[in-house]
């Protein structure tokens, strides 16, 4: 194994440190019989934001987990004592859970914030599953068994179950097979149908819009329909030239990817339908991946497996076998995969001849590899340390603090001399009377109103607001949700805030921050805003 180095040796021992005061007491065995029984697991700490991803190694015959890091997957940064069972399948929750089975026909939920792992009792073996924002859906003929941090709820569908998926407000989604043909239901908590609707399409559904649609292509697979949810109004849909052979959604939701037949592969903006298109493979196209922070799209096929730029970089092929977790792209963009028995980091070098430089990891290649956010121990330690003593937490990141992606939330490097589209720049105190006139406001869709609570993308800061107000309305009109906020600094100055959000989860926000900086070159960086902060302009609801 790679040696470590000092600076690796330090944060283990910090976290050894920490881990030994905050161990959970409840212990576990490699036992699979005893399913009644809590998989504990020892507090992690890594770096100093939960938001860094780290790559859980789970063994399929039965091992200590091990979390290594992303940027080194040989390095190992923690290690479990006690062992799991062995491990049939297994998937991410939203990074912060996940769910695997083992060859017995238990499946446990572990969540990585209370650091342990549940059996789900009511789960049956063999279900299928998705998963979706910390919640997962599994189902098996006409029952439905969601599991949440709050616990487990089961839904009994009017027919047999071909695909469901966690409702964002409670309730669940499902596709059922009817005896007239296919029916789309939501249903809330008392398994009441709460809204149906027939349809002809192919699963899986892709959740989107943070849960709040859903998207299927047709059976044909020459449209994409865009379901809104709980009300199943279709709110969109797209239609291609050729059949979608594969789809997969952008980390930020506002864009899915299409395979088409014949290998073309296209990048679609859900909300306005503007498309690009990203690549031309050789042969048939039947599964898409995107990378973990979405810089780069996987792609299996007939002629191949295939790592694919969105920046718009040649498509590279990759000497690499295909598994359901493997391959997977890297935040660095190089990308983690087996060939055989082997684990390899394969590194793409670009140029007039590009290649692929595969490196050999000291990993095991029969694990399940998941890419996870782990520490919410050390994220409130890192938070703590920087609290600006006005408490405005969840106002704002603090200030000065570094992003996941090494950013700063330093204010003082923006761009301030940016200009609105008559050439003029707005002053501090001018930004009402130019929103009074309406001029704006009609323009691209702004109005005074209550600030939405979430997560949101910083695409620029500035004191001056015309072109912070126009560079909102030119995300809006690409199909980013927008916003834009005023917020005084701890000198008094006024500075505005382009934003995209809100989202949920900090990482949906990190995503579409690495798409602003990848696609429009834009340094942006993530904050959270809380309910009843004064001062913010909002896009009027669309």
């Amino acid at each position: 194994m790679r040696r470590p180095s000092g600076r690796h040796v330090i944060a283990r021992a910090f976290a050894a440190c920490l881990a030994s005061m905050i161990i959970s007491a409840c212990g576990a065995s490699g036992d699979d019989a005893a399913t009644d029984r809590a998989y504990a697991a020892e507090s992690l700490v890594v770096g100093d934001w939960l938001a860094e991803v780290g790559l859980l190694a789970l063994s399929r015959s039965g091992d200590r987990p091990e979390l290594r890091a992303a940027a080194d997957p040989s390095l190992v940064v923690w290690e479990r004592e006690e062992r799991l069972p062995a491990i049939e399948t297994a998937s991410e929750i939203g990074w912060r859970s996940l769910v695997f089975s083992t060859p017995r026909g238990a499946t446990y939920r572990w969540d990585l914030e209370k650091e342990r792992a549940d059996a789900l009792g009511d789960v049956e073996p063999g279900a299928d599953w998705s998963a979706i924002d910390g919640a997962a859906a599994f189902w098996a003929e006409d029952r439905i068994v969601v599991s949440d941090e709050a616990g487990e709820q089961t839904y009994t569908a009017p027919a047999p179950v071909i695909w469901a998926a966690p409702a964002p407000d409670g309730g669940v989604v499902a596709l059922a097979q009817g005896e007239s043909g296919q029916v789309l239901f939501a249903l809330n908590e008392s398994s009441e149908i709460v809204s149906e609707t027939r349809m002809t399409v192919r699963t899986p559904g892709h959740m989107t819009a943070w849960g709040r649609n859903v998207l299927f292509p047709t059976a044909d697979g020459r449209e994409v329909v865009i379901v809104r949810i709980p009300e199943l109004e279709e709110v969109g849909r797209h239609e291609f030239r050729r059949p979608v052979s594969a789809i997969a959604m952008s980390g930020s939701s506002h864009e899915f990817y299409v395979a088409h037949s014949g290998g073309r592969i296209e990048a679609v903006n859900r909300i306005n339908g503007n498309r690009r298109e990203l690549a031309r493979l050789p042969g048939e196209v039947s599964e898409l991946r995107p990378g973990i922070y979405g810089q780069q799209l996987l792609a299996a096929g007939s002629e191949g497996i295939y790592r694919v730029s969105l920046s718009g970089a040649p498509p590279t092929r990759l000497p690499v076998d295909w598994r359901a977790d493997l391959p997977l792209g890297l935040p660095s963009g190089d990308v983690l995969a087996a060939r055989g028995d082997s684990l390899y980091v394969a590194r793409v070098r670009s140029g007039a001849n590009p290649e692929v430089i595969l490196e050999a990891v000291d990993g095991p290649a029969e694990a399940w590899w998941l890419p996870v956010h782990w520490s919410p121990t050390s994220a409130r330690l890192a938070s703590e340390r920087g609290q600006q003593d006005e408490g405005d937490r969840g106002s704002d990141s603090p200030a000065g603090s570094a992003t996941p992606d090494g950013d700063s939330d330093d204010e003082g490097t923006p761009a301030d001399g940016l200009a609105d589209a008559s050439g003029d720049t707005i002053g501090p105190g001018e930004i009402e009377a130019a929103m009074a006139g309406e001029a704006l406001t009609d323009s691209i869709g702004l109005s005074f109103t209550a600030p939405a609570a979430g997560y949101y993308a910083v695409a620029v800061a500035s004191r001056t607001a015309g072109g912070v107000i126009e560079l909102v309305g030119v995300l809006a009109r690409s199909g980013y949700p927008t916003a834009v906020q005023r917020r005084r600094d701890d000198g008094g100055e006024m500075w505005y805030r382009a934003l995209v959000g809100p989202y949920p989860l900090r990482e949906r926000a990190e995503a579409s921050a690495r798409q602003l900086r990848r696609e429009r070159d834009l340094d942006a960086w993530v904050i959270e805003v809380t309910a009843g902060t004064e001062g913010e302009l909002q896009p009027d609801s669309r």
